[in-house]
């Protein structure tokens, strides 16, 4: 990593819609850190964005070159799924933090590797874009049941539904790509492991060739004897939409 000056300078790899936002993000609002380097198999969007972010961002080659570059001293990961957990892995490598957009990896094998190699680290250095974690209504939620004012949770419901699924969408990526938010959030607000999951899906008429299982419910029990229920609905057609109830022996929120 390069000399601390006060300000984090960060490598966006990815410049697509979500790379866009968090670059535009670094530069306008958040203070001490500047975009220092992007870079995206579409070079002139690269180009782009290094423009507009106004910070004299180099336009790197590849991937590689950035996280190993001195002068980067955090990675932004906003590349397609499959290539997270070996982009993590480099990070890793360069002792580099790096904020990862879910998933940090498709395969369990990838996952259990990153985080063994953290921890050899002895640093906490990976970051998953898991929002719900700082969103003000589920911070409420996850303290009214810190505080025991529902008392102990029993059922906790969740709704995450899309206005319509991204093209390539499969069966798989639904529970890859969009459940892993509610199995993150089921796990954190009400500060138990799964331990049971159950999934079954259906095709609903705007199903991407008919195939598609874009409608899934998933069941879980949870360690301390909390059931979950979730709805993941790709396909909802009237706008993005995402609920959660937790019922507790003496109330609900």
């Amino acid at each position: 990593m390069g000399a601390y000056s006060g300000e984090i300078s960060v490598g966006v790899i990815g410049t697509g819609g979500m790379g866009t936002r968090h670059a535009e993000t670094l530069s306008s609002a958040v203070s001490g850190a500047r975009v220092a380097g992007v870079t995206d198999l579409d070079r002139s969007r690269a180009e782009k964005l290094a423009v507009s972010c106004g910070s004299d961002a180099t336009v790197f080659q590849d991937e590689q070159s950035l996280i190993q570059n001195d002068d980067i001293d955090a990675v932004v990961l906003t590349t397609p799924d499959d290539t997270h957990a070996g982009l993590v892995m480099e990070c890793l490598r360069c002792r580099k933090p790096v904020f990862c957009e879910k998933p940090i990896a498709t395969t369990v094998e990838d996952a259990r590797g990153i985080v063994e190699a953290e921890a050899e680290l002895g640093r906490k250095l990976v970051q998953v874009g898991f929002m719900r974690r700082y969103d003000p209504r589920h911070l409420d939620v996850k303290s009214a049941i810190d505080s025991g004012a529902i008392g102990q949770p029993v059922l906790l419901k969740g709704t995450h539904r899309n206005a319509g699924a991204r093209p390539g969408t499969s069966s798989e990526s639904i529970l890859v790509n969009s459940a892993v938010h509610d199995l993150d959030a089921a796990r954190w607000i009400v500060g138990q492991e799964i331990e049971e999951v159950y999934v079954q899906g259906t095709n609903t008429p705007a199903a991407p060739d008919g195939e598609v299982l874009d409608l899934q419910m998933i069941q879980l029990a949870l360690g301390g004897g909390c059931l979950a229920n979730i709805e993941v609905y790709v396909n909802a057609g009237y706008g993005y939409d995402v609920d959660l109830e937790v019922v507790g022996d003496a109330g609900t929120i």
